[in-house]
């Protein structure tokens, strides 16, 4: 449990669960993540319409999107992400709310 986390620890947890969202969000709308992919003409461009699609925070993120093994796309690994997400967010409101 993370209760009484230092603010760096808790700014880590939340930039974790803010990742954890997007991928949940990403796997949700995969047809259109994954057309994004494939009709972009490089890496570079598909990033850049992930970012404005998902209105990512930090654009980083939107690496862990692209990057997605497709094995992460089947509904066991989409739940356990979503679980990951929710434990997350249950220690940060327990800590003190979750900033979102």
């Amino acid at each position: 449990m993370m209760v009484g986390m230092d603010p760096a620890a808790r700014d880590t947890a939340e930039l974790r669960l803010q990742l954890l969202e997007l991928l949940c969000e990403a796997i949700e709308h995969r047809d259109e993540v994954l057309d994004i992919m494939a009709t972009s003409v490089d890496r570079a461009e598909a990033h850049a319409r992930i970012v404005a699609r998902f209105d990512v925070a930090e654009p980083v993120m939107a690496g862990a999107v692209l990057d997605l093994q497709l094995s992460r796309f089947t509904h066991e690994a989409r739940s356990a992400i979503a679980q990951d997400a929710a434990e997350l967010r249950a220690e940060l409101a327990q800590d003190g709310g979750v900033a979102t």
